[in-house]
């Protein structure tokens, strides 16, 4: 049985960590996407992953405000913002700055707690 790390960026799609878990002759496999959450797994990741996944991210934010709108007038925004897309740029933009973190406290000479937390 092998295990790899991927990174996986489709287009139009949310950029994802991947473990795939494969037979040794290839002729099986199976892709699990991760979470943040599961810090032994991530650990699995190169730093040069984790930069590409941070990269990917800021180009699915790119593509995703291409798609931006304001809300038409006279109309309530259901979730109440006037732009349509903000709440997913801003949660994009926060899983940004979480995987940042993560990045910098990889490093042994980076002191992660003088980085402030995003303003509530």
């Amino acid at each position: 049985m092998n295990v790899t790390y991927e990174l996986v960026f489709n287009a139009g799609e949310k950029p994802t960590l991947c473990k795939n878990i494969s037979t040794d002759d290839g002729s099986q496999s199976i892709l699990t996407c991760l979470t943040s959450t599961n810090v032994n797994e991530l650990a699995e990741f190169t730093d040069d992953q984790i930069w590409q996944h941070m990269d990917n991210l800021v180009d699915y934010m790119r593509q995703s405000a291409q798609n931006m709108t304001l809300i038409p007038a006279g109309s309530f925004p259901r979730d109440g913002l006037p732009v349509v897309g903000w709440n997913e740029l801003s949660q994009l933009s926060e899983e940004v700055y979480s995987w940042w973190r993560y990045a910098l406290s990889r490093d042994e000479h980076v002191h992660v707690e003088i980085i402030p937390d995003l303003p509530v």
